[in-house]
């Protein structure tokens, strides 16, 4: 049954009427049992066409690969060099990393889904978000450890081999020199080609794998609906008493208590933010040193440099790089230890970025919960997955700064001749961007909401709490002068502010 028919069912005004809402004799009080969640089967759809694009650029990205290879062994092609205009050239890598986001995002949905639902299953679901690459299911074998560290070598190695998939030559000298119109000789490395196509079809394996083995009831990434399929099998009930309890008193006894005019924030919410934002400050200061390190050595073996050259941002001749060869003698076991360089030094980012995933979808469940107090309501059958996941500021914000870092790392460390470049002005500026995304996580896992709404961050309990009347349009506030306490909770219709006294 969907939202607007449960509303004429039992005399609600459909959520696109008037805002605001009279309360009526007729009108019965829904109880979580008779109020259907989202399955949010849309979502579903989306997230099974993006794996049917996972297995479909997987398998072509390995077959072109294998044709570079056999090209390149056969002696058929002398070289696997592309002459492009300059900024086709820069937008070749920078598309590639864009591309392994986005596919790692699409497949990554479905495995959170599917790790959610099994901790539910295994009554471990505490949050509607979690850190699905460091939390273990004990029975879905998608989500135990082995497969999760599958998962995140698979989209290490991913990012790796893009950042080495493609190289090319740069005679500029400026800042600016992206925007140069001359050409390029671009450089196509098969094998890191072909290791790209095999992680696309490992990631596309587990999902499918994910989607299969879990049976999941509820695809909307709303902490409500998680909340109210929860209650729906019994896993969380509500708790009497603790109407103005947030998150942070979870483990307070039910007793009377004040509203407050500023909520915590999630640094106090859940632990694992904590360890997210002391990860993402240690990577900004690993970069810098690491910059340190490099221009002290290329300072070394190059008497009267400044260790840096050119500060243009895409390396070129008048860059101060260090170089290293693994091997000067078979070409394969050499292209493989450059990726596996490459992975072990961008492993740390890559799991960092991750973990910044928290961060953003904890502050997203919170803004969905604190509509709750707007002129419009919390509107659940307006929740679209897909549209909060592409309309979201701290989404959108976090996807680009993957993508960005990583293509500014491919520009840190360079390949060329079977040689790896070190460029110790680019990984000044690999450390500033760095800077700036750590920033932006720990600005939105320190912001306090505003007003006297219990503050949640997609707490199951918390909200089962909170919301003692479910309607399709749910606002929160004061709801009656109880004895020995007035009481807070929501409403099919607009409530007034609590008041300042304590409540239970």
């Amino acid at each position: 049954m969907s939202y607007a028919a449960l509303a004429t069912q039992v005399g609600y005004q459909s959520p696109s009427g008037d805002r605001e809402y009279k309360q009526t004799k007729h009108i019965r009080r829904v109880e979580p049992s008779d109020f259907p969640y989202e399955r949010g089967l849309k979502t579903k759809y989306v997230c099974i066409a993006g794996l049917v694009l996972c297995w479909t650029a997987g398998i072509a990205i390995t077959g072109f690969g294998s044709w570079v290879i056999y090209f390149v062994h056969t002696g058929q092609a002398a070289d696997t060099y592309w002459y492009l205009p300059h900024m086709a050239a820069e937008s070749v890598p920078l598309a590639t990393n864009l591309l392994v986001t986005l596919l790692v995002e699409a497949t990554g949905y479905i495995h959170t889904t599917s790790l959610r639902w099994a901790l539910q299953r295994e009554g471990r679901l505490n949050f509607n978000s979690n850190l699905r690459l460091c939390t273990f299911s004990k029975t879905s074998g998608p989500n135990k450890w082995y497969s999760n560290m599958i998962i995140l070598g698979s989209v290490t190695m991913a990012y790796a081999s893009s950042s080495l998939t493609f190289w090319h030559s740069n005679q500029s000298t400026s800042i600016t020199s992206m925007f140069n119109m001359g050409v390029d000789n671009v450089s196509i490395g098969g094998i890191p080609i072909l290791l790209l196509g095999f992680c696309f079809l490992t990631l596309a394996a587990m999902s499918t794998w994910a989607l299969k083995a879990t049976d999941i009831p509820c695809w909307s990434s709303s902490p409500l609906d998680t909340t109210l399929a929860a209650q729906h099998a019994g896993n969380v009930v509500r708790q009497a008493g603790r109407s103005m309890r947030s998150v942070h008193d979870i483990h307070e006894p039910s007793i009377p208590a004040y509203p407050q005019d500023r909520q915590g924030s999630a640094w106090r919410a859940h632990w694992e933010v904590r360890l997210t934002v002391v990860l993402l400050w240690t990577l900004v200061i690993l970069c810098f040193a690491w910059a340190g390190i490099v221009s002290h050595l290329i300072r070394f073996y190059l008497p009267g440099s400044d260790g840096f050259g050119s500060w243009s941002i895409v390396p070129s001749d008048n860059t101060a790089q260090l170089y290293w060869e693994p091997s000067k003698y078979n070409q394969t076991i050499n292209s493989l230890l450059i990726i596996f360089l490459f992975a072990i030094l961008q492993g740390p980012l890559t799991f960092g970025l991750h973990c910044a995933e928290l961060q953003v979808n904890l502050s997203r469940d919170e803004a969905f919960w604190r509509k709750a107090t707007n002129i419009n309501g919390c509107q659940l059958e307006q929740y679209d997955s897909v549209k909060a996941a592409f309309t979201s500021w701290q989404s959108l914000t976090l996807s680009a700064f993957k993508t960005i870092l990583h293509w500014l790392f491919g520009l840190s460390v360079a390949v060329l001749n079977g040689r790896v470049y070190f460029g110790a002005a680019q990984i000044v500026y690999l450390g500033l961007l760095a800077a700036v995304a750590a920033s932006f996580v720990t600005y939105i896992t320190g912001r306090r909401p505003r007003g006297p709404q219990p503050a949640a961050y997609g707490h199951l309990q918390t909200l089962t709490n909170l919301i003692d009347e479910w309607s399709p349009t749910m606002y929160w506030g004061h709801k009656s002068d109880g004895f020995p306490a007035p009481h807070a909770g929501t409403a099919h219709y607009a409530l007034p502010a609590p008041k300042n006294m304590p409540y239970l």
